[in-house]
């Protein structure tokens, strides 16, 4: 008789559970799918500024460059090389600071961009410290990385 009684609880549990499911399963449906939304959002906004802080980089240094118009000589002291010489006489150095000026621009736009929430996210800053949080980690640990290398490079050649 106990084997009836737990057949009969396990049809009643079927029952309810198949006559309530498709509300239960709708919005199941709408959090999974809105779960999976900001997580992308989250994901595409990283890659953004992740992808677009080098390239802030890269023109910023691009413009600081354009006055160098040439390498330093044995002669010359470290100093007197960055000293900025006549290049507004090239013809080749404005269209580059512009060009710089737009590259830069543009990344730091698509930057800005990306930081914004999209409508239907409801934590609006929590989103933004995810995307900021995770950047600057990701930077974080790229400059751990580099300055590990060159620690290691340097005892390295000391062995030599």
């Amino acid at each position: 008789m106990p084997q009836k009684s737990i057949w009969r609880a396990v049809l009643i549990v079927a029952l309810s559970l198949a006559l309530t499911t498709p509300a239960k399963a709708n919005n199941l449906d709408n959090a999974a799918r809105n779960i999976v939304i900001g997580i992308v959002a989250v994901t595409a906004a990283i890659a953004v500024v992740i992808t677009m802080v080098p390239f802030m980089f890269l023109f910023a240094s691009m413009i600081r460059l354009q006055n160098r118009s040439r390498f330093p000589s044995e002669s010359e002291s470290e100093s007197e090389s960055f000293t900025s010489s006549p290049s507004w006489i090239s013809l080749t150095s404005f269209p580059s600071k512009i060009l710089g000026l737009i590259g830069f621009l543009s990344s730091a736009f698509a930057t800005f961009l990306s930081l914004i929430p999209p409508p239907e996210e409801p934590h609006k800053l929590l989103y933004l410290l995810k995307i900021l949080g995770s950047a600057a980690a990701l930077i974080a640990l790229g400059f751990l990385i580099f300055h590990l290398g060159q620690h290691r490079n340097r005892h390295v050649g000391a062995g030599l």
